[in-house]
């Protein structure tokens, strides 16, 4: 990701692209890259146990439990302590306003030790908009006047679960302003789970005579 560009992350709920944008920050923040994130979805505590976790390669399930044998205990505090001084700042305000993610951004800029260089929302969905605002092109504005990488994540429409074919294209984003404004748009999908379910409807609808009628009603009913 680029200084002065927006770049999205999109997929439909649960398919990974929280995990797939918090690898990033993990490369990012090692190479001493400040980061400011804006988890408009799950608490701070929630994003840094996945960091953790992954860090760690500790299962998330015991991080939250506390199940963890000595030496996984040593790991998780090696690991902590690894990331304690790193430069990631987590604001998990919820819907908040483009106004209230630009005064944030002003306010770590103003620590230049800070070093900021990449804002990630998670996720533009979740931006409160009451004035209806290009919420596309104000993120893209924010990259450009603070010299930084906007990273937004997105949800696509529920409308790719009803097509036979659920490979991500630009018409599923719900924001249309997206494909105007954004640098670089990213799709994540589950290959193997996309075509396990395309199987499974092979599967059922060669049971069935008629295939024509019964492939529309199977969608669209």
């Amino acid at each position: 990701c680029k200084k002065q560009e927006l770049s999205i992350i999109a997929s439909r709920v649960g398919y990974g692209k929280t995990a797939f944008i918090l690898n990033s920050v993990r490369t990012n923040i090692k190479n001493n890259i400040g980061i400011l994130y804006f988890s408009l979805d799950l608490t701070k505590e929630q994003i840094f146990t996945k960091i953790i976790s992954a860090e760690s390669e500790l299962r998330l399930l015991e991080l939250r439990q506390g199940t963890l044998t000595p030496v996984k205990e040593q790991t998780l505090n090696n690991t902590i302590n690894k990331l304690k001084d790193k430069k990631l700042f987590i604001d998990d305000t919820k819907y908040p306003t483009i106004e209230y993610i630009k005064n944030t951004i002003k306010q770590n800029l103003n620590n230049q030790e800070n070093n900021l260089q990449m804002v990630v929302i998670d996720y533009i969905d979740l931006i409160d908009n009451p004035k209806k605002e290009n919420i596309a092109r104000e993120l893209k504005q924010l990259a450009i006047d603070f010299n930084v990488s906007v990273v937004a994540l997105a949800q696509l429409s529920s409308k790719i679960e009803k097509r036979f074919n659920q490979h991500p294209v630009l018409n599923d984003l719900k924001d249309k302003d997206i494909e105007d404004e954004a640098d670089l748009i990213l799709f994540v999908y589950l290959d193997d789970l996309i075509k396990k379910q395309i199987e499974e409807k092979k599967e059922l609808i060669s049971l069935k005579n008629g295939k024509k009628l019964l492939l529309f009603a199977f969608f669209y009913t």
